[in-house]
């Protein structure tokens, strides 16, 4: 008969065979499993089975798997340079629709041209000159003399490339400024992405043999 107390056995013997049981849980854990037989050979089923995992290697899964594993691995491998190329270009595109909103939106300072040249308007008519008054000085003489006069140029919008360059400096910023590395991998690598895929013809011509030793080669990279 399952009792609260042997739920708990079960939630105590998973923290055990996961090595972060407490001292204090141990005891009543071994306090129960004397006092339970239906945990206590449960728990030993555990460790049985256990135990069978660290000793026996797996079984080879034979010829039919290996003489197929490296079409599989093609496979797996183009899937995902398709699913890395696709996300290069939504980076890219975001860049280039960002740089320019922010080259678009850039407040300008600069006075327009207009209200400096003329100044303000006048009532009455100016004077005639000859007539001992002096002559207005000409607009390209006002521009000359005050700079902010003379009409701003467009503002200009990055390339894509500088786009590229700006958001590679700031992940590279980020990284050494202790963001997991882990995080900035496939990132930098759209940004710059390199070619997994040259020379993956080779891959459909590895005998089975040579699939079975790129596979553990990968597992053991893996771990």
């Amino acid at each position: 008969m399952t009792t609260p107390g042997c739920r708990k056995a079960r939630d105590w013997a998973a923290q055990m065979f996961a090595g972060e049981m407490e001292p204090e849980a141990r005891r009543e854990l071994d306090t129960h499993l004397r006092a339970c037989p239906a945990c206590a050979a449960e728990e030993e089923n555990i460790r049985r089975e256990l135990s069978l995992l660290k000793t026996e290697d797996p079984p080879d899964p034979g010829v039919p798997y290996w003489s197929s594993f490296s079409g599989r691995l093609r496979t797996r491998i183009a899937a995902y340079q398709r699913r890395r190329r696709t996300l290069r270009l939504a980076v890219l595109a975001a860049a280039a629709v960002l740089v320019a909103a922010l080259a678009l939106l850039r407040p300008r300072h600069e006075v327009p041209p207009r209200q400096i040249a003329e100044g303000p308007v006048v009532e009455r008519t100016a004077p005639v000159a000859g007539e001992g008054q002096p002559a207005l000085p000409a607009p390209e003489d006002v521009t000359a003399r005050h700079p902010a006069a003379a009409r701003p140029s467009p503002a200009r919008v990055p390339s894509v490339a500088e786009a590229e360059a700006h958001l590679d400096a700031l992940l590279r910023q980020a990284a050494a400024e202790g963001q997991a590395p882990r995080d900035l991998e496939v990132i930098l690598d759209e940004v710059a992405p390199a070619h997994p895929l040259d020379g993956a013809d080779a891959l459909g011509q590895l005998s089975p043999d040579d699939g079975r030793s790129l596979s553990e080669d990968l597992l053991d990279t893996q771990g």
